[in-house]
């Protein structure tokens, strides 16, 4: 069973051939790289070129930006492997992540495998990095692994595994969509009766600094554009988050900038402070 491994990517050289360094690692050797580069050729094409590798590699450069599901489209289509894997360009991944796809389709017929996403340790990390951490721990600690459906689905495209002639079934991810493609790609694949299952053992790190600026602006651009995936394949968002009569207050830029500059609640507990970052970053949600 051969894997084509797809890695979408926009001016980031270094984390590519990062993560070229482990996939060359991996105990699972089957498999080709297609780095599909979103634009005019930057420097992350020389950086590849200059990569002494012994992988299977290709590149495909768009003439255009694409955006990352049109992008990871494109990238497919140079691929020849049955099992499709892909992972984002700033990945950090143990020697067996790939093995574990390929063990999970072995086993387990034209289903959709998703893995758990965790925050890669860095030395001396921030307080951003450090909070966004036990963020990715607790949400994944939530989740149960096996298949799911639309109410408690989970999906990313950071570290997700389909058969190609699933994601053919699928026409790939929606092109119309600049943000939340894979969200999109789970639910249509769901309504289609084609299991989508989350495997928290099927771990790849995110390796990419965090403040709590990018953290809040994230939260809001994911949850406009949630909204909108809902909406377009006629599932209930449910009830809002209550975040109380607090709300206005909290999303006033100012605690982000406080955060990120002066973070004067260190002084607090960890328990407490964590609290109140939850308030401020819950109230930029769409």
């Amino acid at each position: 069973m051969k894997a084509s491994v797809i890695i979408p990517t926009y001016n980031r050289p270094s984390k590519v051939v990062e993560l070229l360094g482990y996939l060359e690692k991996q105990t699972f050797k089957d498999f080709e790289v297609i780095v599909a580069i979103d634009g005019e050729p930057d420097e992350t094409l020389g950086s590849i070129a200059s990569t002494k590798t012994g992988l299977d590699l290709k590149t495909k450069v768009s003439n255009s930006t694409l955006g990352r599901g049109k992008n990871r489209n494109h990238g497919v289509q140079e691929s020849t492997g049955e099992i499709l894997i892909f992972l984002d360009d700033d990945m950090v991944i143990e020697p067996v992540l790939i093995q574990k796809h390929i063990e999970f389709h072995q086993e387990n017929q034209n289903t959709i495998l998703v893995g758990a996403i965790l925050e890669h340790e860095i030395s001396k990390p921030k307080e951003a990095q450090l909070y966004k951490s036990h963020l990715s721990k607790k949400w994944m600690e939530s989740k149960k692994p096996g298949s799911m459906g639309i109410r408690d689905l989970f999906i990313t495209a950071a570290n997700l595994s389909l058969p190609k002639e699933i994601f053919d079934r699928l026409k790939g991810f929606d092109e119309g969509l600049n943000d939340c493609e894979d969200l999109d790609l789970g639910i249509r694949a769901i309504s289609l009766g084609i299991p989508v299952h989350f495997q928290p053992k099927t771990i790849a790190f995110h390796n990419d600094p965090i403040s709590f600026g990018s953290l809040a602006k994230r939260q809001s651009q994911y949850g406009g554009s949630r909204v909108k995936v809902l909406a377009k394949n006629k599932v209930d968002p449910g009830p809002r988050p209550k975040l109380g009569v607090l709300q206005p207050i909290f999303r006033l830029r100012i605690w982000i900038w406080i955060l990120d500059r002066f973070n004067l609640f260190l002084l607090f507990p960890r328990s407490l402070r964590y609290r109140f970052y939850d308030q401020i970053i819950n109230a930029h949600f769409g």
